[in-house]
C-alpha cells in the first residue's frame, strides 16, 4: 500500500477545500440568475429569490424566443461562427503554404503581417476603413475584418515548414499543382497513420502518441526468441524494417533519408543495398532451371 505523507494529505484537503470553493463562487451566482428567470415578477424585483424560483412560470423565455429580434440576432452568430471560420481557415492555410516557400520579398511580407499583430489602428480607424469598404450595416462586417489572424498564420506556417521537401518535389514532378500538393500533401495525414494512431483523450501535443514502457527492450528479446529470431533484435529495429518497407515499395532514397531523419543520403543508402540484395535473390532463383 503507498504511503501518503501528512504534508501531501494537508496539501490535497486545502487544494480540495480551495477548488470546491472557487467553483462554488461561479456556479452560485448563474443558478440564482436561473432562479429568477423562472420567477414571478413581483419576487424577482423584490429580490426575494435565492436558489429556487417562487411563483414559478417560464414568461421570461416565452417573450424571448417570440422576439424576432432574438432570432435574428443567434441566426447571425451561427453564420458568423460558420462562414468566419470556413473564410478564416482558407485565408490563414493558402497564405501558410505560400509564406513556407523561400521566394525574394518574403521577409519583408512577413514583417508586415507581424506589424499588424503588434500594432492595431484603434477603433475610430477601423471603423473608418469599414465603411470606406462598404461594411456598414454589412453581414460582411462580421466575417471580412477577422478573416486574417498572424498568430494562426505562423502556427501554420512552421507546421508547413516542417513537412519534407522532397514529398513537394516528387508530387510536382509528377504534374501535381500547387493546389493540389496543399490539398493532398500538405493538409491530409496520412491514412495509414491515422489509422494506427491511438486516440488522444486529454492528451496535449507534449505528449507522447505512443506510452512504451522503459523497458521495451527487455519486453521484445522474448518475443524475439519465441519468433525464432536468434539475432540481436530492439525496438530500433523497427527504423530498419520501415526504411526497408519503404524502399521496396517504391519510395525514393532521399524522400526516405528525410523521413528517417538522416543528415545525409549516404547513410540511408545501407538500406538501398538490403533491398538490392533481395533482387539479387529473386534473381538467381532461376540459376539451374533450364540445366
Amino acid at each position: 500500500m503507498r504511503h501518503t505523507s501528512t504534508s501531501r494529505k494537508v496539501f490535497v484537503v486545502c487544494n480540495t477545500n480551495f477548488l470546491v470553493t472557487m467553483a462554488l463562487l461561479c456556479i452560485i451566482p448563474l443558478w440564482n440568475l436561473l432562479a429568477i428567470s423562472f420567477s414571478g415578477k413581483s419576487a424577482a424585483n423584490s429580490g426575494a429569490v435565492t436558489f429556487w424560483p417562487i411563483d414559478f412560470t417560464p414568461l421570461a423565455y416565452v417573450k424571448t424566443f417570440n422576439n424576432n429580434n432574438f432570432i435574428r440576432s443567434m441566426i447571425i452568430a451561427f453564420l458568423r461562427t460558420s462562414l468566419g471560420t470556413l473564410l478564416s481557415m482558407f485565408v490563414i492555410t493558402t497564405a501558410g503554404y505560400a509564406l513556407s516557400k523561400e521566394f525574394r520579398g518574403r521577409t519583408p511580407l512577413m514583417w508586415f503581417f507581424v506589424f499588424t499583430m503588434l500594432f492595431g489602428g484603434g477603433l475610430i480607424p477601423s471603423y473608418m476603413v469599414n465603411v470606406s469598404l462598404g461594411l456598414k450595416n454589412n453581414f460582411l462586417v462580421y466575417i471580412l475584418p477577422g478573416a486574417f489572424g498572424c498568430y494562426n498564420l505562423i502556427l501554420i506556417m512552421n507546421f508547413f515548414k516542417s513537412i519534407p521537401k522532397s514529398l513537394e518535389e516528387a508530387a510536382l514532378i509528377d504534374g501535381a499543382s500547387f493546389f493540389t500538393v496543399l490539398r493532398k500533401i500538405y493538409l491530409p495525414l496520412s491514412n495509414e497513420a491515422l489509422k494506427w494512431m491511438p486516440e488522444r483523450g486529454d492528451k496535449t501535443a507534449d505528449d507522447h502518441v505512443f506510452d512504451l514502457p522503459s523497458g521495451i527492450n527487455q519486453l521484445i528479446k522474448p518475443w524475439a526468441k519465441a519468433a525464432g529470431i536468434s539475432k540481436r533484435f530492439t525496438f530500433h529495429t523497427a527504423r530498419h524494417t520501415f526504411a526497408t518497407m519503404m524502399l521496396t515499395l517504391g519510395a525514393d532514397l532521399y524522400t526516405v533519408s528525410k523521413l528517417l531523419g538522416h543528415t545525409s543520403v549516404k547513410m540511408t543508402q545501407v538500406y538501398a543495398k538490403i533491398v538490392n540484395k533481395k533482387k539479387d535473390d529473386a534473381v538467381n532463383l532461376t540459376n539451374g532451371l533450364f540445366d
